[in-house]
């Protein structure tokens, strides 16, 4: 046993650039609840939902009454992310009621310096690890480079694409990004 930890521990260790990140919704993962038809929306217990409330697919999210009561249910499982109407307000066909973002895959933005862009360019990887949560790593793959300019001042952002399984890292969190070199 001993043999084999010290042929591990000998074996030479992957490179990284390591990077801060924020975490940002994935394009095309955030979707409209509008109203199908006009009249009056009411939502349970007589209050709007809270941004960040988790729903689940054809879960009732609120209630359209035209002549009966119309139930609007949750078209996937997500996180609220917007309420445009509050409870007992008329609402007319069309009109956006909520949002609902899926943050099953998000996209993490590093900013990475100029003088570091060739190392990166050559990788396609990158492990996502959070000081909030010492025993999460998860695997990143880059979809993008320098695309946009960084916050910081010099600096270009990279793109990742995380699988977000349970929806632990959060929209806008701060994170730390190895990016395989």
């Amino acid at each position: 046993e001993v043999e084999t930890a010290m042929r591990e521990l000998c074996e030479p260790v992957q490179k990284r650039l390591s990077v801060l990140g924020r975490v940002a919704p994935r394009g095309g993962s955030e979707i409209e609840i509008v109203a199908p038809q006009s009249g009056r929306i009411s939502f349970t217990d007589g209050r709007a939902p809270v941004l960040g409330q988790s729903v689940t697919r054809g879960e009732s999210v609120a209630r359209l009454t035209v002549v009966d009561d119309l139930s609007l249910r949750a078209p996937l499982s997500g996180v609220l992310t917007g309420v445009f109407a509050v409870n007992g307000q008329l609402v007319e066909a069309g009109q956006k009621l909520m949002t609902l973002l899926d943050p099953s895959v998000v996209w993490v933005h590093a900013d990475v310096y100029e003088a570091d862009i060739a190392s990166v360019q050559r990788s396609t990887r990158a492990v996502v690890t959070s000081q909030n949560m010492p025993n999460l790593a998860l695997a990143g793959r880059r979809v993008a480079l320098g695309v946009t300019q960084g916050e910081v001042p010099g600096a270009i952002e990279a793109w990742f694409e995380v699988p977000n399984v349970g929806g632990r890292l959060r929209i806008g969190a701060l994170v730390d990004v190895g990016i395989e070199q």
